[in-house]
């Protein structure tokens, strides 16, 4: 594989990992508030990517997508759009955020494991090694170094259910990107995706009151809309046609280290030393996981 290529793939993942760093902060205000239903934010989301997919394709090159690869795309939007979303939102109203970053630090394992059963990856002491330092620094990370977690069974369930799917979503999707652009793939994953949350986000829609919406929500959701749905998941698109899935996984574990760099730059927080060894740990897991062994075949 072209190094050149492998690079700018890691790079296009610490893009992902600051973009929803960012987001814990800028979007935070939205959710909190309850401008929008989830449900309606959710499709929201999914509508506005699917279209923007749409438009940035038709301006490239578009490929054409064989009807027999449909079935498939609509299992990948299933797990990628579907259960992913709705479950994460949904969780979220019964549990804590705590709760459910420290349940979410699974998904890269699950990813590793998926890949693994698959035979899409092989598991090497230096991937298991990788995870596990990187859920450490993630969970010490996230609480804040006390270790401590109140289990709150139904909605840490659907967070762990979310992050199966998101983990499942990102190795089935890769079989796709080695044959198809990320951008057509991502464009049906989206398109499709609509049948899953579209029942559910209708319900709450005629609920909305859209004049009540002030400026500074409306920029918090288009960084939603164009950053953490539009831009992210073409760019993790991308990632992985170069590199494992267990890769663009593990990268994961970066986003509450940023976010926590992002608000204390910000002065919302202080650096403090559980935040350093955590960042340690993260790099770490990140290192072992995909830099020593570079590059490898995907």
């Amino acid at each position: 594989m072209d190094q050149q290529k492998y690079y700018r793939a890691h790079l296009a993942l610490i893009t992902v990992a600051i973009i929803y760093g960012g987001n814990f902060i800028i979007a935070r205000d939205v959710m909190t508030r309850e401008f929008l239903h989830p449900f309606v934010f959710i499709l929201l989301r999914v509508a506005f990517a699917a279209i923007l997919f749409w438009i940035t394709d038709l301006l490239w090159i578009p490929q054409r997508m064989p009807k027999s690869r449909i079935p498939y795309l609509l299992l990948c939007s299933l797990f990628g759009v579907g259960i992913n979303q709705l479950c994460f939102f949904a969780g979220l109203k019964t549990t804590t955020p705590i709760n459910a970053s420290i349940v979410m630090t699974s998904s890269p394992i699950i990813v590793l494991l998926t890949s693994v059963l698959l035979r899409r990856e092989h598991l090497t002491y230096l991937k298991i090694a990788g995870m596990v330092i990187g859920a450490t620094g993630a969970i010490l990370l996230i609480t804040r170094g006390s270790w401590t977690m109140r289990f709150e069974s139904w909605g840490d369930l659907l967070i762990l259910i979310n992050a199966a799917s998101y983990g499942i979503y990102l190795v089935l999707v890769k079989e796709m990107m080695h044959h198809y652009p990320a951008l057509t793939v991502i464009k049906w994953v989206f398109t499709l995706g609509l049948i899953w949350v579209l029942p559910f986000g209708l319900t709450y829609l005629p609920q909305t009151n859209w004049s009540t919406i002030p400026l500074d929500a409306w920029l918090g959701i288009a960084y939603v809309l164009l950053g953490t749905t539009y831009l992210a998941y073409l760019l993790n698109g991308f990632a992985l046609k170069f590199v494992p899935s267990s890769t663009v996984g593990i990268y994961i574990y970066l986003q509450p280290f940023i976010a926590a760099v992002l608000a204390t730059g910000l002065g919302i927080e202080v650096l403090n030393g559980y935040k350093i060894v955590a960042g340690i740990l993260i790099f770490a897991g990140v290192f072992l996981v995909s830099v020593l062994r570079m590059p490898e075949k995907s």
